[in-house]
């Protein structure tokens, strides 16, 4: 669905920032129909209440959004440079691969790899793993697999990491489950430092590096949990992001509807070290990213809670956490009152 708001009464960053926080969502929450596929209907949602604030207070919410989207882009941008740091760093800019589509290997070469696809033998693949193989290591020289059993418990809620909870730069977010509803998939224990990779698809170069905060997490069997031996984690981390590593972790996939790389040849696969000033600049740079990343968090959460604070309280104190530097203020978890702003209809919905 496509919201449009009346840019003189609603400001769209406030209107989106509203429809996410605690009285947005509780109208979503409870007017979801369906069994099969939940859903919101689309009348219901045209009848949403919308506060409508002062201007001055909506401007206020707006920069906050628009700060925290540039500390987003900031975080981006660090990533896509780590990563050409690393790709440099390890020879490949040199690289020229052969891309040919066919290409002759004898018996005894295709045996000894206990390969029959013909992809496996491109020449781009091979100089690839020549290029990386030149110092002898393997993944499970650097990383160990980490096998740390879940056992649900009914009444014990868990944070738990599934595949869509990974987003594309390596942020790794979790839901709070029940212990009675835990997924078949729930498997493996996490702790910091962690490097998680997805085995299924890995083409879409799904890795997360853990945080100290998510300590004890739960993530999916579609997961591979690393913990690194004398290496970084951001150098780790970084190594099974480049699209070249993920290239090979989809080489040797099996399976055609849900393809996946074993743990057994993910921990065969290449490893080329690098330098050390990459390896310090590498660290220094995931770290970086993800200190952007944690404040493009806390400011739309900053933004969320001045919402929130302006419908239960009032505008004078929201705009205070808005501009207060200090700890934000936790607002009543009780159902909204509805009672402290103007309500508009200075807003209108279309079907995309």
């Amino acid at each position: 669905m496509r919201i449009a708001a009346n840019p003189a009464e609603l400001l769209p960053h406030f209107l989106s920032t509203f429809l996410n926080c605690k009285q947005g969502k509780l109208q979503s929450d409870r007017n979801i129909v369906g069994f099969t596929r939940p859903a919101l209907d689309y009348a219901t949602i045209c009848n949403f209440k919308i506060p409508r604030p002062a201007i001055e207070f909506q401007r206020k919410v707006q920069a906050t959004v628009l700060t925290a989207e540039k500390s987003f882009e900031k975080s981006r941008q660090m990533t896509i440079a780590t990563n050409q740091i690393l790709f440099d760093a390890l020879g490949l800019r040199a690289w020229k691969p052969d891309d040919a589509s066919a290409c002759t290997r004898s018996a005894s070469d295709v045996f000894t790899a206990g390969r029959f696809d013909a992809d496996y033998f491109r020449p781009r693949y091979q100089s690839l793993l020549a290029l990386l193989r030149r110092q002898g290591k393997m993944l499970r020289d650097v990383a160990r697999l980490r096998e740390d059993m879940f056992t649900p418990q009914p009444g014990q809620p868990f944070h738990y990491i599934e595949i869509g909870d990974l987003a594309a730069d390596g942020a790794a977010t979790s839901q709070v489950v029940p212990g009675e509803e835990a997924p078949s998939r729930a498997t493996w224990m996490v702790q910091p430092g962690d490097v998680i990779t997805s085995t299924v698809r890995p083409i879409r170069c799904l890795t997360g590096l853990i945080e100290p905060e998510q300590a004890g997490n739960i993530c999916s069997s579609g997961f591979a949990v690393l913990t690194p031996k004398g290496i970084p984690g951001e150098l780790l981390f970084a190594y099974l992001r480049l699209p070249v590593i993920c290239e090979l972790m989809d080489l040797h996939t099996t399976a055609s509807m849900y393809p996946a790389i074993s743990t057994t040849d993910l921990m065969r696969l290449p490893f080329l070290l690098p330098d050390g000033p990459t390896i310090k600049k590498v660290k220094q740079q995931i770290i970086a990213a993800r200190a952007a990343r944690r404040e493009a968090h806390a400011l739309l959460e900053k933004a969320k809670q001045a919402v929130e604070v302006a419908i239960e309280k009032d505008e004078t104190q929201g705009l205070a956490l808005l501009k207060g530097p200090g700890t934000p203020v936790i607002v009543s978890r009780t159902s909204p009152s509805f009672n402290s702003l103007r309500f508009s209809s200075a807003w209108s919905a279309s079907d995309m």
